[in-house]
C-alpha cells in the first residue's frame, strides 16, 4: 500500500514540478512580449502597441489561473513529499516568483511609457484646440485626420517616459 501512496505523490510532484515551470516559462515569455513593446513605442507603431494591449489583459487573466493551478498542484504535492523533493518545489516557487516580477517590471514600464504617450499625444490635441475624446469638434473625421497628422511619437518617451 505505501508503494501506491509513493507512486501517487510522486506524480503530484512532478505535476507540481512541470506545472511551476510551465508557469516561469509563460511569465518570461510575458515580460519579453512586454518589453518588445517599448520599441514600438520608440517608433510610434501604434498598431502594435495596441494589438499587444488587447491581447495582454487575456494574458494576465491566464496567468492568473495558471499561477492558481500551481497552487493547488505544490499543495497537494508538499504533503507528502520528501524533504529533497520540498527543497526542489521551493527552488522553482522562488524561480518563478523572480519570473513574476520581472513580468510585473516590464508591464509598469510600459505602462508608464502608454501614460506618457498618452499625455504627449493630449498635448498635441490640444494645441491643435481638440479636446482628447471630448465631442467638441463637430467633424468626426476632421479630428481623426488631426490626430494622424501628428501620429509620430516624440522622441523624449524613451529617454524620459
Amino acid at each position: 500500500m505505501s508503494n501506491i501512496g509513493s507512486t501517487i505523490d510522486l506524480h503530484a510532484q512532478r505535476a507540481a514540478i512541470d506545472a511551476l515551470e510551465a508557469q516561469r516559462a509563460a511569465y518570461r515569455r510575458f515580460a519579453r512580449r512586454a518589453e518588445a513593446q517599448q520599441g514600438g513605442l520608440a517608433g510610434g507603431d501604434v498598431d502594435q502597441v495596441a494589438a499587444f494591449t488587447e491581447g495582454a489583459a487575456h494574458t494576465v487573466r491566464a496567468l492568473d489561473d495558471g499561477a492558481r493551478h500551481v497552487r493547488s498542484l505544490v499543495d497537494h504535492a508538499s504533503g507528502g513529499a520528501s524533504p529533497d523533493a520540498l527543497r526542489e518545489i521551493e527552488r522553482l516557487m522562488n524561480s518563478m516568483m523572480t519570473e513574476a516580477r520581472n513580468a510585473e517590471t516590464s508591464i509598469r514600464n510600459l505602462t508608464t511609457q502608454l501614460e506618457a504617450w498618452r499625455d504627449a499625444y493630449g498635448r498635441q490635441l490640444t494645441e491643435l484646440g481638440i479636446t482628447p475624446g471630448g465631442a467638441d469638434t463637430p467633424d468626426p473625421t476632421a479630428r481623426r485626420s488631426a490626430y494622424h497628422a501628428h501620429a509620430a511619437a516624440p522622441s523624449i518617451l524613451d529617454r524620459k517616459g
